[in-house]
């Protein structure tokens, strides 16, 4: 269980300044290290991951981060129109990123989003699940192009067996990685007995759900090894509903039933709660 660590906090609200008060902590860290160029976070999505970025937000520390140097991303989305309120992007533009815009403290070009679905009700209405299976494999190939285009660069043969090809191969990874656990253990949308949690091929960085358990039932998600390639992976898990959840996910490995069992960062995993 190396790196694997606890962070209680007494209260839901606790809990999330003290995810924010690590972040920005972290981040401006990073930011001082010589030749570093940028630092790449993904954010969450749902009660606790929005509840981060208010955080951030309202943290009289907010602006000591150089967010010219930031990247975001998503570990999961719910692949459903751009404007949609469902979306966790949205969620994030309206907690945090919206006022960093404002300010001209990061522009678009940081903010990578997951795909959005660009068909009409209509279509999607009319839509069979292979129709979304293929429409969801189309659109998560696109988006792994683009994690390997801004994060690193896939490795080919003639990269390992050259030293001056190979010493300029990067895996892709992020700085950090934030994810809020379900009552059921599952993290971005990689949920229990889905075929999508049991991925361990390192050339599959984002793959489409096409039934959610949850609603919306159309997703896109980063996979365990993408999520794993992180240096930092943090999960939130706060209120009497994810009790068990936090303590399964923590005390386990690699469950299945459990699917933040899974997560682990090369440098360090933390479960934030008020439970344990």
């Amino acid at each position: 269980m190396r790196n694997r660590t606890v962070i209680k906090a007494d209260t839901r609200d606790a809990v999330a300044e003290c995810v924010a008060d690590r972040f920005i902590e972290t981040v401006r860290t990073l930011l001082m290290e010589p030749d570093r160029v940028r630092v790449d976070v993904a954010l969450s999505g749902g009660t606790d991951g929005t509840a981060v970025l208010r955080a951030i937000n309202d943290s009289p520390m907010r602006d000591t981060i150089d967010w010219t140097r930031v990247h975001i991303w998503w570990g999961d989305e719910r692949f459903v129109n751009a404007e949609s309120d469902e979306r966790n992007a949205r969620g994030a533009r309206k907690a945090l990123l919206n006022t960093l815009m404002r300010s001209g403290a990061i522009d678009g070009s940081q903010v990578h989003e997951m795909p959005a679905d660009p068909r009409t009700p209509e279509e999607i209405e009319a839509a069979d699940q292979a129709e979304n299976d293929e429409l969801l494999a189309r659109v998560t190939r696109a988006f792994q192009a683009t994690i390997i285009e801004e994060l690193g660069l896939k490795p080919t043969m003639s990269a390992i067996e050259d030293p001056e090809l190979a010493k300029n191969h990067r895996t892709p990874a992020l700085d950090i990685a934030m994810f809020g656990i379900g009552p059921d253990g599952h993290f971005a949308s990689l949920f229990p007995g889905f075929p999508q949690t049991l991925i361990d091929d390192a050339n599959i960085l984002c793959v489409g759900v096409s039934d959610s358990p949850k609603q919306p039932p159309l997703r896109t998600t980063l996979t365990v090894p993408m999520i794993n390639h992180s240096a930092r992976v943090w999960l939130i898990g706060s209120g009497e509903a994810k009790a068990q959840a936090v303590k399964e996910t923590y005390s386990r490995r690699n469950d299945p039933d459990w699917p933040a069992s899974f997560a682990r960062g090369t440098q360090e995993t933390i479960w934030f709660t008020d439970q344990m």
